[in-house]
Formats: structure tokens, C-alpha cells, sequence
């Protein structure tokens, strides 16, 4: 069968069509170019035929090898050009060829590239393995109870918005009179931006995390407050002889008026209002004591109507240093404690747990990147629209 599949002349074929993509060539012609080759080419062929030949006869332990130095990241295309010797060889065995056979092979499955805790101190694996082992215990226990108790699930993290998010296939139609944008800024860090604590809960069907749920946005708060502005202030420009830049005193480039009150993104502590010189603060103790906890409630109160069963609430966020303040564990343990609620800090370098930075905040910059266009012309969008998106956008998942 090898005999008749891999010959000099078909050889010789998908050397030339490999060489000249996107070409149409007959078999009649390339019949008559074949005839026409020289001893030494056609030598060539036949070595190539070989080759061929060879590579089918081995073509499980090519796979494997191939398989095994890659990890399985590779595609199926670059698979077939890795066993053919590069990308410029002829490929003996074709990618959808290649891709048939190991799917059929017991056990395949396709993963997705990801990251896991290193676990590398004796305190990082004890903390891990606790974390587990309870993780484990209360969801096979909240199962048990899944006909009475419904678990809701939340996860707590902070993120900063950028008003103008990178996208790749904006469409540029010169002869429908559509060219591309440009949103000129000094440096990234003169994009505006807004910070934002953003709250999710997760309700898992049969209180069973591996059959999915819906997911319900419990609160989206801007970090930060209105202050007043005490002196007019303008945006920065260019030169026009580009020897720098400065700051045109015109009403057109007026960025704040004085006496006009904007908002302004603050740092996050853990219960402080304010620091020493009186700079405001954004107090997590505050925030959790008015907003969360009433947003929580309202939701737990939703689904209590709804499904008929007692609301049980467990939640997490990471142990960033304002998670962690003494006073702030201790106004959680209170609020919590009421309820018989759970809130635990998630393990260090353990991106699977959060359901943020894996779902929500990459559908946010999705969702961001799809309407500037239509909210801004393609260029970003100023602090207030988007924070306006941001807060007022339904943003929830089933799967």
C-alpha cells in the first residue's frame, strides 16, 4: 500500500504544490514536468519518497515523540510540519489525517493552558491542603442538604477599568468612507481609569459546583469619592514645533473647573477612612457595613422567595494586605457570625479560584471594548460614561 501511496512522482506533486500556495496546477502538467527532470532531481524525489515512506512506517512513535516534547501544545498543523522535519518539508501524513487518529485514541481530551500554586514552602502546602481538604468536606456536605439548603457562593475582588481596552478587528472600509482611529495619549497611564471592588455570587445547581449554576452580580462599587476641585486645570498637548508639551489655558482644553466637585479613585484600606494628613480612604469595613451586606441580603432574600430553601452564604477573596486588617476580620466575624455565614481568604497564587479574573472582569474589558466604538467613536470612553456601564450593566453567566 506504501508502495503505491508514497512514489517519486507523487512525491514530486506535493513538493510543488507546497511551493507554489494558492496555485492551481493540473496533474497533466505536472505529469509533463516530471518527465522532464533530470537524473539528479529525480533522485531527489525518490529520496524524498523514502522519507516518506520511513515517516509513515513510524508514524505512532513520530506522534508520541513529537507529543511528548511539546506537552501536547502544539497544533495540528504544526504537528504534522514537526514530524515532516519543518516547515518547509512535505508532509507525509496530512494534519486532518493526523488529528483523526488521535482523537479516536482512548482517553483523548483536549485542556486548556493554566496555572497552579507552586506550593514550594512547607507553609504553603499545609495552607493549601487545608484549604482543600475544608473546600472538599463543605461541598460534599452542602450536597447532603441541597433539597433544604441552597449554598450561594461569592467572591470579592478589586480591578482597575481602563477607559479604552485594545481590540483587534475594528473594521477599516475606505470604500464605504471608513478609515482607522488613533486614540493619541502621552503614556498608558494617561488613559483614564476608575477603580472598582466588585462582588459576584455563584448559585450552583443541587449545591453541586461541577453541574454548573447562574451567577448574579451582587454589587459593583467605585472606589473612591467627590471632591472639589481647587484650582482650574487643563489637559496636557503637544507642541506644535514638538519640542514638548504643555498646558493650553484655553475653555477648550479645560480638563477641571475650580470649585467644581469630580471624582476621584482612592486607596483601599482595610477599615481607615482617611490617613494621617487627612487624605481620603476607601474603608472596606464602611463599604461591607452599607453596601455589601444590604446587597448580599437583598440577594439571599430573592432567592429564598424563589427557591423555596434556606440561603446558606460562603464567600472569599484574596489576602491582599487591607483583606487581612485586624478590625476588619473582626467586623466580618461579626456580621457573618450572625448568620452562621463562611468568609475565608483564598490560597496564595491560586488563580482557579478566582472566578473574577477567570469570567467577570475579562467580559467587563469585553464589554467596554465593544462600546466605544458605539459610545465614543472608537476612541475611549471618559471616566463618567464608563463608570456609568460599568455600574448599571447586568452582568451575569449560567452555564
Amino acid at each position: 500500500m506504501r508502495e503505491r501511496t508514497y512514489t517519486p512522482y507523487k512525491y514530486f506533486k506535493k513538493l510543488q504544490r507546497k511551493n507554489n500556495p494558492g496555485v492551481t496546477i493540473l496533474d497533466k502538467e505536472l505529469k509533463e514536468a516530471y518527465n522532464k527532470l533530470d537524473e539528479l532531481k529525480l533522485h531527489e524525489m525518490k529520496l524524498g519518497a523514502e522519507a516518506e515512506k520511513s515517516i509513515a512506517a513510524n508514524i505512532v512513535s513520530e506522534i508520541k515523540t513529537a507529543l511528548q516534547k511539546t506537552k501536547g501544545c502544539i497544533s495540528w498543523e504544526r504537528l504534522a510540519s514537526f514530524i515532516a522535519g519543518g516547515e518547509n518539508k512535505v508532509q507525509p501524513v496530512s494534519e486532518k489525517t493526523l488529528a483523526k487518529y488521535d482523537t479516536a485514541t482512548e482517553g483523548f481530551r483536549y485542556f486548556v493552558t493554566q496555572t497552579l500554586p507552586q506550593c514550594t514552602t512547607a507553609r504553603t502546602k499545609k495552607w493549601r491542603k487545608t484549604w482543600s481538604t475544608n473546600f472538599h468536606i463543605f461541598w460534599e456536605g452542602a450536597k447532603m442538604v441541597a433539597n433544604k439548603v441552597q449554598v450561594v457562593y461569592f467572591h470579592i475582588d478589586e480591578k482597575w477599568f481602563y477607559s479604552l481596552v485594545i481590540r483587534m478587528y475594528n473594521k477599516c472600509v475606505p470604500a464605504l468612507g471608513v478609515q482607522g482611529v488613533w486614540s493619541r495619549i502621552h503614556h498608558r497611564n494617561s488613559i483614564d481609569k476608575t477603580l472598582a471592588i466588585c462582588a459576584m455570587a455563584f448559585v450552583p445547581r443541587e449545591n453541586d459546583i461541577r453541574k454548573g449554576g447562574t451567577a448574579h452580580k451582587v454589587t459593583i462599587t467605585r472606589c473612591g469619592g467627590m471632591v472639589k476641585a481647587k484650582k482650574d486645570s487643563y489637559k496636557r498637548q503637544d507642541k506644535p514645533d514638538g519640542s514638548g508639551f504643555h498646558y493650553p489655558k484655553v475653555p477648550e482644553n479645560l480638563l477641571r473647573k475650580k470649585g467644581e466637585y469630580y471624582f476621584e479613585n482612592w486607596e483601599i484600606t482595610g477599615s481607615k477612612l482617611s490617613d494621617k494628613d487627612g487624605k481620603s480612604k476607601f474603608s472596606l469595613a464602611k463599604w461591607i457595613a452599607d453596601t455589601f451586606m444590604k446587597d448580599l441580603l437583598d440577594l439571599c432574600r430573592e432567592l429564598e422567595t424563589k427557591l423555596g430553601k434556606r440561603i446558606h452564604v460562603r464567600g472569599q477573596w484574596d489576602n491582599a494586605s487591607p483583606h487581612t486588617e485586624r478590625l476588619l476580620l473582626a467586623l466580618i466575624a461579626e456580621l457573618f457570625g450572625e448568620y452562621g455565614w463562611v468568609w475565608t481568604t483564598q490560597p496564595a497564587n491560586s488563580p482557579l479560584t478566582n472566578i473574577m479574573d477567570a469570567a467577570i472582569f475579562p467580559a467587563l474589558a469585553k464589554m467596554v471594548s465593544g462600546l466605544q466604538g458605539v459610545l465614543a467613536g472608537g476612541h475611549y470612553l471618559h471616566c463618567e460614561v464608563l463608570w456609568q456601564l460599568m455600574a448599571l450593566r447586568e452582568v451575569g453567566f449560567a452555564s
